[in-house]
């Protein structure tokens, strides 16, 4: 056989030329490139060669993670970005054990730092964002806390639904309270504003409910000044401003011997006071009454008015009109058509031991006017 003058030896990626009559003519060492399927073959340290589907060619490893010549794969923790996050496939669990995570959004300026949203048409009950605490062992464990530096809201909630409860609180607890509320440094502000409810009808704007059978004594809702210095607190104020309906009402349909209001006060002091003052300010209001007791039933007084002095001094009740002119101070009246005997006014003592009071006391210190009037215009019976 003639010789074709190519050398003996060990090629490597090898390009070899044939002729016609079978015979190696030409062998020469190649590169990767010289595969028809490779497009790039450049020998930089800790390159893949990576197929894109058509060729393969040197690619360097990029994202989270390097790769060097020696074959070493080393990952940077916790610098993957959200953004390059896809959405899971199945249900996920992670467990960061004892790992605190913070996210910080330091350039945040008219962004939403995170959202969770759901267009989902489904009327399934389901729950979009759940904190839980499954530990009842961790009683120092807050699940759930929002801290607020500046003036803005720490807490917004905008219920567009016309059906449902905007905020719904379900406590197990049975002697802890439900909600607590702790203003210790506000001074002219409300602890609890309920305000804007200019589209009420038939509605409440607030509304404190029991159905507890229990005979223990109680308060369902108390309202307490309990410090002796604030001399100007006025403890409840309700301002009525239309000028028809009711500013307070109490109504106990099922009141048996119960009562249906009660003010007491068991201080000590002798300083002139008022426990009950209804006050009409007002001098062009000619046709208010201050105070009014109807009195439908026919066995109990309209009014029932007792003393328990100890000493010789006191009055039960005392009606003071320094400013009457053509008025009266005490008006009785009765326009009964009825021929039942009645009294109107009854003044009695029923103890029978020894008193040495006066039962019914009238001074006239001016010299114009008659001490005691009475007019009757009966046909029968006795004026006195």
């Amino acid at each position: 056989m003639t010789n074709t003058g190519v050398t003996a030896g060990t090629y490597q990626s090898s390009l070899i030329t044939v002729d016609s009559a079978g015979r190696v003519t030409n062998a020469a060492t190649g590169s990767l490139t010289g595969l028809s399927d490779v497009s790039s073959a450049t020998k930089t340290a800790g390159n893949l060669l990576v197929a894109d589907g058509t060729n393969f060619k040197s690619v360097a490893v990029s994202g989270a993670c390097s790769l060097v010549s020696d074959g070493t794969l080393s990952c940077t923790a916790g610098t993957t970005k959200l953004s390059s996050i896809t959405a899971a496939t199945t249900t996920s669990t992670i467990d960061s054990t004892n790992n605190a995570i913070e996210w910080d959004w330091n350039s945040l300026t008219n962004q939403t730092a995170m959202t969770f949203g759901s267009n989902s048409a489904s009327t399934a009950s389901r729950t979009l964002v759940y904190v839980t605490n499954s530990s009842t062992a961790s009683a120092g464990t807050t699940a759930f806390a929002v801290a607020q530096e500046s003036n803005g809201r720490a807490v917004f909630i905008d219920d567009n639904s016309s059906g449902s409860v905007a905020l719904t609180v379900d406590t197990e607890a049975t002697t802890a309270d439900g909600v607590v509320i702790t203003p210790t440094v506000m001074t002219t502000g409300t602890a609890l504003n309920i305000g804007d409810a200019d589209g009420l009808t038939t509605g409440k704007i607030a509304n404190f409910a029991s159905a507890s059978t229990s005979t223990a004594s109680r308060t369902l809702v108390a309202v307490t000044n309990s410090t002796t210095a604030a001399a100007s607190v006025t403890t409840m104020a309700v301002t009525h401003s239309t000028t028809i309906g009711t500013g307070l009402s109490l109504t106990a349909d099922n009141l048996t011997t119960g009562t249906l209001a009660s003010l007491t006060s068991s201080s000590a002091s002798t300083a002139t006071r008022v426990l009950l003052q209804v006050t009409n300010s007002s001098t062009a209001s000619t046709g208010v009454t201050a105070l009014q007791v109807e009195q439908d039933s026919k066995g109990a007084s309209a009014i029932g008015i007792g003393t328990t002095f100890t000493g010789d001094a006191g009055t039960a009740v005392s009606v003071v009109g320094n400013s009457l002119t053509t008025g009266s101070l005490g008006s009785f009246t009765s326009t009964s058509a009825s021929t039942a005997t009645r009294t109107l006014y009854t003044i009695s003592s029923s103890s029978t031991a020894n008193y040495a009071g006066t039962l019914l006391s009238l001074t006239q210190n001016g010299g114009a006017t008659t001490g005691v009037g009475l007019t009757y215009g009966g046909t029968t019976g006795t004026g006195i």
